[in-house]
């Protein structure tokens, strides 16, 4: 069994059965800043509905631009994985968010900003990450397939019930904070969606200047929320008209530009 050495005291491994879930997340939230220094991590405790079910998940990592996040799911490693790990998943990884998600994570994390807060969950579908408490080699290819990530970490505890961490698997990294993902609207040809309207410095119906190409002309785009996307509109013609998908990117004198079209 593997132990810990640090500041000359040992640290032993918690086994299988010594903590229960709700003390994995209580330690997880109280070294948050030091286990994931570029997110804030909040409980998350609402409801989340998919085609195939109501499931409730227990923490949030939100990019602290704003830019992504991930529905957390911390879980025992004994836990039956077919019939617990793998359907909570999916509906998580297949749910639906909306205003009721973005008042449950304010709830829980009051320094957050609501604005960005209401706009990066109108934006692209949260990733799900399954954190374990011990290596579960076996769960990482059937959580993959559903697009969840896997985690481990392991918590190791001192006589002086101080504690340790070991981390492995998949971690979640945040966003070029950077750059944006934009594909164009099915329907309304003019509108292209926003995959990190977190990012973006604009609110609801302001316009900012965009360029085609870093040396180039500059068009005007407003923003348009609804209520479960956010959009950019050129207001003179579509100088995109000839793509389908575009990455918009910052430059280092806070001037937007088209990186790449396609």
């Amino acid at each position: 069994m593997a132990r810990l050495l640090l500041r000359n005291e040992w640290f032993e491994p918690l086994s299988l059965h010594a903590q229960y879930e709700s003390e994995f997340e209580r330690i997880l939230l109280a070294y948050a800043d030091t286990l994931f220094p570029a997110w804030h991590l909040v409980p998350f405790k609402v409801d989340v509905r998919s085609e195939e079910g109501v499931r409730r998940p227990d923490l949030a990592l939100i990019d602290r631009d704003y830019g992504r996040w991930w529905v957390v799911e911390a879980e025992m490693a004994r836990h039956d994985f077919n019939s617990h790990v793998l359907p909570q998943a999916r509906v998580l990884a297949n749910g639906k968010y909306d205003n009721t998600h973005v008042a449950a994570l304010m709830r829980s994390g009051r320094e957050l900003n609501p604005d960005r807060v209401a706009a990066m969950v109108r934006g692209e579908q949260p990733h799900v990450w399954v954190i374990v408490d011990h290596p579960r080699p076996d769960w990482q290819q059937p959580l993959r397939a559903i697009g969840a990530a896997l985690g481990v970490i392991e918590i190791f505890r001192s006589e002086t019930n101080q504690h340790s961490f070991r981390l492995n698997g998949e971690q979640p990294q945040p966003p070029a904070t950077d750059v944006i993902e934009c594909r164009r609207d099915r329907l309304v040809l003019r509108l292209w969606t926003v995959s990190a309207p977190g990012l973006l410095p604009i609110s609801d119906g302001q316009a900012m200047d965009i360029y085609m190409e870093e040396n180039g002309l500059p068009f005007r785009w407003m923003r348009k929320d609804t209520a479960s996307a956010v959009y950019l509109s050129c207001t003179s013609g579509n100088p995109l008209q000839a793509f389908t998908r575009a990455s918009l990117a910052k430059l280092e004198d806070g001037r937007w530009f088209f990186i790449d079209g396609r």
